[in-house]
């Protein structure tokens, strides 16, 4: 029986267990900075607008809002925007400020945020969870919306415009053009 610790039996275990651990602190690694790119919120780092658009802030953008005849719905929904808390709520955030600038004006009612949006109902359809690693269809948002209790009705960018405007006008004060 060999008992010196540097022949090869024990020398291959020496090397299989440090082999193991790199392989483990790589995995640990790559998991950490995948789960940080998940759940960490979108950076709110302003990106320069390409010269095809008007900045609200600007007194350009002031004035198109001032003069605008379709802009009824803009201070409820401004008040209560809010940045989408992962990558992949864009829908949920969007959701969110609308849910909160519907409910304002009733009494009694609770602001919903992003975590509070996804409640017992909302879980059957689509979890918190599911949306963050993989998004959401269209469909599935309409459903989550529609478990809040609004009526949701939903429009594919593949639809044509004919068919599309003619939806949109009812909503709009009847001075507006499209």
């Amino acid at each position: 029986m060999d008992l010196n610790p540097k022949s090869g039996k024990h020398r291959w275990r020496g090397r299989l267990i440090k082999a193991g651990g790199g392989i483990l602190l790589i995995f640990g690694t790559g998991l950490s900075v995948f789960t940080w790119k998940v759940f960490s919120p979108p950076s709110v780092e302003r990106l320069p607008l390409p010269k095809t658009l008007v900045s609200k802030e600007s007194p350009q953008g002031q004035q198109l809002l001032n003069q605008s005849k379709s802009k009824q719905d803009f201070q409820p929904l401004s008040a209560h925007i809010q940045t989408q808390k992962r990558p992949a709520f864009c829908g949920v955030a969007s959701s969110v400020m609308v849910l909160n600038a519907l409910g304002s004006k009733r009494q009694g009612y609770r602001p919903l945020t992003q975590d509070t949006f996804f409640d017992g109902q909302t879980q059957n359809i689509r979890s918190s969870y599911a949306v963050t690693f993989s998004g959401m269809t269209l469909d599935e948002l309409a459903a989550l919306l529609r478990s809040h209790n609004v009526k949701v009705e939903v429009y594919y960018a593949s639809e044509h415009l004919t068919n599309f405007v003619p939806k949109l006008k009812p909503t709009l004060p009847v001075q507006a053009t499209i």
